[in-house]
């Protein structure tokens, strides 16, 4: 199982499971991501934002999944999935049940990985969600959560708690905030945002007594320099 950049150490244990029969055909293969590109090494496309962001750039990784005998070869599947899904679905996978006290929200994507057309309706029909509740050395967005569900995707700021909306079937881009004129896709999404981060006990960032407006200002020139 890899999960990383092909860096050269990496494209060498590829070299020997490319050329040992044995390992080809019985070696499941997990291409990932945890973000997207940092600024400045890589592009995010037509995304918006990029590491250390809850917009698309930020978000959107594409996942590769070799399984032989079982993955159809060259399928492409919209479905979405988050890294939750990766135990219950490598469970599935080796045939073990997934431990009765396991407590995460993960679904297993193996259906999507035998038929990419499937639109199997507990991966279709369920929300996902991110919650990043720190300051990030790779970009000046406030700590906030997300959730998408259906085309809809909805990003909140723990800074002011404000909100915006997005049509990512209409606009994958995120160009064209709706939160103003859908007030009710926006309360929707943000009474189940904030009952999930209830039930999963999620930490929220507390205010600093000793914040200092000027060393914000020199940290955000630093994770982001001003051009001249």
């Amino acid at each position: 199982l890899f999960r990383s950049e092909t860096d050269e150490q990496r494209v060498a244990c590829f070299d020997l499971w490319r050329n040992d029969p044995a390992l080809r055909d019985n070696t499941l293969i997990v291409l990932a991501s945890d973000n997207g590109p940092e600024p400045g090494a890589g592009s995010p496309g037509p995304f918006r934002g990029h590491k250390g962001n809850l917009y698309e750039g930020g978000i959107r990784e594409p996942l590769i999944v070799r399984w032989p005998g079982h993955a159809k070869a060259g399928g492409v599947c919209n479905v979405p999935v988050i890294g939750t899904d990766f135990m219950p679905t490598i469970l599935d996978m080796v045939g073990i049940p997934v431990p009765k006290q396991y407590p995460g929200d993960g679904v297993s994507f193996t259906s999507v990985l035998k038929n990419p057309q499937a639109e199997p309706k507990q991966l279709e029909d369920r929300p996902i969600y991110w919650h990043f509740p720190q300051y990030s050395n790779h970009g000046a967005q406030s700590p906030g959560g997300a959730i998408r569900y259906g085309d809809y995707k909805l990003i909140e700021y723990f800074e002011n708690y404000k909100v915006q909306l997005f049509n990512l079937k209409d606009d994958p881009g995120e160009q064209n905030d709706l939160s103003a004129t859908e007030p009710a896709k926006v309360k929707e999404l943000t009474d189940m945002l904030h009952a999930w981060r209830k039930s999963v006990n999620a930490n929220m960032p507390t205010p600093n007594p000793n914040y200092d407006p000027s060393l914000h200002d020199q940290w955000q020139n630093w994770v982001r320099p001003q051009k001249k």
